[in-house]
């Protein structure tokens, strides 16, 4: 308010108080004093009542003067006609008493107050173009302004202040209600922007820009805002490939679309759930080509692809399991190859072997009834087999008794065997040679210079002797000729069947001499 606006006040006027004395009054009143004090008052009235009044109206805010249905933007009448009629009353400022036109100029004051107030809010909501985001609230409240315009002219002041206190209090409550619009606004253009509705994100995008001023959010909100297409175009295509179970392309699909938004909750959440998808199916893919590998006794790749489900899944039972039942396969197998191998080897006489496939089973698992059985019908076999080759590669040891009795007696246990193979038999015939080999008799004809001792070692000792004969067997001999004052000598002579058979045993290397 204006210091136009503040009514004049009076000055304190108190009537002189004059002495009481016995003339006579209208002797001693002068003449001009009736007409004086006739003037003083009405110039009191002019300058405390009318004059306050009159300028009042005449420097007061112009009110709301547009109908409820006519209500535009401009709240504030400005038509001089308007202040000429609001000076009218329907009770004449002279007929009115001092108290009750101080009364009136305090109404109206309170009333251009209250106006003022109205008008100040309004203008914060014209800057944030109230029109385009609360049309009909912002009407409806300029309509209770301009009732309390039309009670304000008719000089129905509280009317006037009540009126405008609702429209002042609709336009406050508008007010107030920004920051929960922003909010609304701001949920539907997150809203929009997830579901790639760019028009809609775009609208609220608008109204958030005139209901805030200098909001930092509002540059992230544009970016948001132009990366719709993008992301959607993103999105459609990452859908795709996840179709095709191309989740690899899927993913690197909403990689891009987080590229261009990095807030997209729906991005994130289909990212998650591709690499998830990625993982799953990379899972299920190691799984299956791990059991066609165990069915077809891989067992080396089917634990691989087993340990990759594992890393791909830790928390995940079917790897364990699925090595659980390769250990058994391969164990299985193992079993399954070891006998088939033992088998086999016993067919082909090569029993050693068997026995080391048979206890090599046992040492897998020694209940196995194969392989005991396995090694009891082999070992024996083995020994023999063994026995018999050792045998025959030295024959010339058959010479001595107790060698050729070893060999009878392999040749009759390899006779024993009922059912010999080709091996066996094969043995069998080469022991039977050797045997008749190692018992003809062959005589050896020994022959000394009568001086020397003579030993046919492992036959007999023949003593001094010119000449002589022995029957031996077939072999490796070794005569030994001992003399009194001669170095010892040994012959070795190999007896066969037919040969010449003669060996010259004597000592002629004298002690002395060789010293």
């Amino acid at each position: 308010m204006t210091r136009q606006d503040t009514p004049l006040k009076p000055s304190e006027f108190s009537p002189q108080t004059t002495t009481a004395h016995i003339e006579d009054p209208a002797s001693q009143r002068p003449h001009w004093l009736i007409p004086a004090t006739v003037g003083l008052l009405l110039v009191g009235v002019i300058v405390f009542f009318v004059l306050p009044a009159w300028v009042s109206n005449r420097d007061l805010p112009p009110p709301l003067t547009a109908p409820p249905a006519e209500v535009s933007t401009a709240a504030v009448s400005t038509d001089p006609a308007d202040a000429a009629q609001a000076e009218a009353s329907p009770t004449p400022s002279n007929e009115r008493s001092p108290f009750a036109e101080a009364q009136l100029q305090k109404q109206r004051r309170a009333a251009q107050e209250a106006l003022q107030a109205v008008l100040t809010v309004q203008e914060s909501l014209l800057e944030r173009a109230v029109e385009q985001w609360a049309l009909e609230p912002y009407q409806a409240a300029i309509s209770q302004a301009a009732i309390g315009d039309a009670a304000y002219r008719e000089q129905r002041f509280d009317d006037a202040t009540r009126a405008y206190g609702t429209a002042n209090q609709a336009l406050i409550d508008l007010e107030a209600s920004i920051p929960s619009r922003v909010a609304g606004a701001q949920a539907r253009l997150l809203d929009s922007v997830e579901t790639g509705d760019e028009p809609a994100a775009q609208q609220a995008l608008e109204l958030l820009e005139r209901l805030t001023d200098n909001d930092q959010r509002l540059a992230g909100w544009r970016a948001r805002v132009a990366a719709i297409a993008t992301v959607t175009a993103a999105l459609n295509g990452a859908e795709k490939a996840a179709i095709n179970n191309d989740f690899q392309r899927a993913i690197d699909e909403v990689t891009e679309a987080l590229s261009a938004d990095s807030l997209h909750r729906r991005a994130a959440e289909r990212l998650v759930a591709y690499q998830q998808s990625l993982v799953d199916n990379q899972f299920r893919q190691a799984m299956s080509r791990g059991y066609l590998a165990l069915e077809n006794n891989r067992f080396e790749e089917a634990a691989q692809l087993f340990r990759r489900a594992t890393t791909l899944k830790p928390t995940s039972s079917e790897p364990e399991a699925a090595l659980v039942e390769l250990r058994s396969a391969r164990t299985d197998a193992t079993l399954r190859t070891l006998r088939a191998e033992g088998i086999a080897l016993e067919a082909q006489e090569q029993w050693q072997q068997a026995v080391e496939r048979y206890q090599a089973a046992l040492a897998i698992d020694k209940s196995l009834v194969f392989a005991q059985q396995g090694v009891t019908r082999a070992q024996p076999r083995a020994v023999l087999h063994q026995a018999v080759e050792a045998i025959l590669a030295d024959t010339s040891r058959w010479v001595d008794k107790r060698a050729l009795q070893s060999a009878q007696a392999l040749f009759a246990e390899a006779q024993a065997i009922s059912s010999p193979g080709p091996v066996l038999a094969g043995q069998t015939r080469a022991l039977a040679d050797a045997l008749s080999y190692a018992l003809t008799e062959v005589d050896i004809t020994v022959t000394s210079d009568g001086l020397t001792d003579v030993t046919l070692l492992r036959v007999k000792r023949l003593g001094a002797l010119t000449a002589t004969t022995a029957t031996v067997r077939p072999g490796k001999y070794t005569a030994l000729g001992i003399r009194s004052g001669y170095r010892d000598v040994r012959i070795d002579i190999e007896v066969t069947p037919g040969g010449p058979n003669v060996v010259d045993v004597r000592c002629t290397d004298t002690i002395e001499e060789a010293l």
